[in-house]
């Protein structure tokens, strides 16, 4: 009479103890892949909201040939992102030139007052870059910009957002 009762305790035991390891195994594995796929959805995310238009009604924005300069003003919208930097592509026959642009400083690039001190768009503002090409394009067409934007310690380059012809300067 207790063997029988000693066998239904351990078969009880038993499958309390898988039900408490499975709920366990289902809690650690929980606990590690929601963080990558919370992160993997900011980044999918990040670019949805990020846009920067590149400004050729206020005169801002042109091509020097004699200088072999482009001045482009870029503006930000009022969409909540956190810029991190800019991508800006001169392109022209049949090639392009890619300038990073971060604030602090940007080799070849420089604020519209001279300065070297490289400052980003805030929201709703813009801002005007004076590039220096040099000879590394023949030919001057068009300027392209691609926002990066911040998720976390990750910096994402988003597509390009706004793409202009450039015409010389008057």
């Amino acid at each position: 009479m207790f063997c029988k009762n000693k066998q239904a305790v351990s078969a009880l035991v038993a499958t309390v103890l898988l039900i408490l390891i499975t709920v366990a195994a289902v809690g650690i594995i929980w606990g590690a892949i929601m963080p990558m796929l919370n992160q993997a959805m900011e980044m999918g995310q990040a670019c949805l909201n990020a846009r920067l238009t590149i400004d050729t009604i206020s005169g801002y924005t042109c091509y020097n040939p004699t200088t072999t300069e482009a001045m482009i003003m870029i503006g930000r919208g009022a969409e909540e992102f956190d810029l991190a930097g800019m991508s800006l592509v001169i392109s022209g026959g049949g090639e392009s030139k890619t300038f990073l642009i971060k604030t602090g400083g940007t080799s070849g690039v420089k604020m519209i007052g001279g300065t070297a001190t490289i400052t980003l768009p805030e929201s709703n503002e813009e801002r005007t870059y004076r590039v220096f090409l040099g000879t590394n394009l023949s030919k001057v067409e068009e300027a392209k910009v691609a926002p990066i934007a911040k998720v976390g310690n990750t910096d994402k380059t988003c597509d390009i957002s706004s793409k202009v012809p450039l015409t010389p300067c008057s």
